[in-house]
């Protein structure tokens, strides 16, 4: 007869989920059990992993874990308890992925994931930043849910990594993967850069200076709070049902690298300087459907590209629109507020027919 405390497990396990780049699928497989006192299967998680085949499932009682691993195949990491209870802080020599190579250093990380698509769940990945990194991705589409990663950076080279309801409080940076983010909260910097698709959907991102981004990709649903939304060079992104608010010194949305391009729609802006700026000549960028409350100036274009600005709502603003280059196309927007609805600087935007409330100037 099973232990209580085995068929707990067996439970619980029974009714964990594997999500997939295809969808939701059951896991199967055995549980090896991972304590530090010695009542489980092994002690340490690498020495588990190593026992894992594909579909396995290895549950982590609670401790702080001081090793590194590395992940290459469809198992599944769990922690038995709350995500802060069961902690990965390897040491330097400890870490894996000693072999990869950034510039001219070797640079370990706390996890190593290459291939197959391995999910860790409720755990604490720690490793401090000036080791090394803390989550280093080079293919696979491993599943991070419910994590708390710190330290070191999240470092994603290749592959579509998914995090989900999860707290990432370091820097988080692509370099050429294709990650989905949901339901998470960033506490660092998002750098997105290379090629591949980001998409960041309902998450939180507060107290940094910018999240910025220099590859296709998309960030929909999502909070920013005193933080600018930044299109880095080369990039041609989508923002839509963000809310960002703030931002006390800058734009709230600004697209100002040459080659950038973004389409900014159905976002919320509250208190930044500007709401949205658009300063490049890339063909692609339009600004449509935003509401933005509290700024200085509501929209500022300056474009010699086609770049339409249709459908927003600004509301107690100074300035409601300022207008530069040939490209900016102007309709069907409501504009409210004290000072004027427009100032065109230079150029000739094309104004069609828009709301302007009787406080302001037209």
């Amino acid at each position: 007869m099973r232990s209580p405390r085995t068929a707990s497990v067996a439970g619980m396990v029974a009714g964990l989920l594997a999500i997939t780049a295809s969808g939701v699928v059951a896991q199967e497989g055995t549980t090896i059990t991972v304590a530090q006192d010695g009542s489980g299967d092994h002690d340490t998680i690498s020495a588990a992993i190593e026992a894992a085949t594909a579909g396995d499932t290895i549950l982590i009682a609670t401790g702080t874990y001081p090793e590194g691993i590395s992940l290459a195949h469809d198992i599944h990491l769990v922690g038995d308890g709350d995500r802060s209870e069961v902690i990965l802080q390897p040491t330097e020599e400890q870490a894996e992925g000693g072999d990869f190579l950034w510039g001219e250093d070797r640079i370990p990380a706390a996890v190593h994931i290459s291939d197959g698509a391995p999910t860790v769940e409720r755990m604490t990945l720690d490793f401090p930043r000036h080791m090394g990194v803390s989550v280093l991705v080079e293919g696979g589409s491993p599943s991070f849910t419910d994590v708390y990663l710190g330290g070191g950076e999240v470092l994603m080279l290749a592959g579509e990594p998914t995090f989900r309801d999860s707290e990432i409080d370091t820097y988080f940076a692509v370099r050429g993967a294709s990650p989905t983010v949901e339901d998470s909260e960033f506490i660092g910097h998002a750098s997105v850069d290379g090629p591949g698709r980001t998409i960041i959907r309902r998450s939180t991102l507060r107290d940094c200076s910018s999240a910025s981004a220099g590859a296709t990709g998309a960030y929909e649903d999502y909070i920013f709070i005193g933080v600018q939304l930044a299109v880095d060079s080369g990039s041609d992104m989508l923002f839509t049902g963000n809310l960002v608010e703030g931002v006390s010194d800058d734009a709230g949305i600004v697209v100002i690298r040459p080659g950038s391009s973004a389409e900014i729609i159905g976002n919320t802006i509250r208190d930044s300087v500007i709401g949205i700026t658009v300063d490049s000549d890339e063909s692609g960028s339009s600004v449509v459907g935003n509401t933005i409350e509290g700024a200085r100036i509501g929209i500022h274009i300056d474009s010699d590209s086609t770049v339409p600005v249709e459908d927003n709502l600004i509301e107690s603003t100074t300035t409601g629109i300022v207008l530069q280059g040939d490209g900016p196309q102007i309709s069907g927007n409501t504009i409210c507020g004290e000072g004027s609805a427009f100032d065109i600087r230079n150029g000739s935007p094309k104004i069609g027919s828009n709301e302007v409330c009787e406080a302001l100037e037209p």
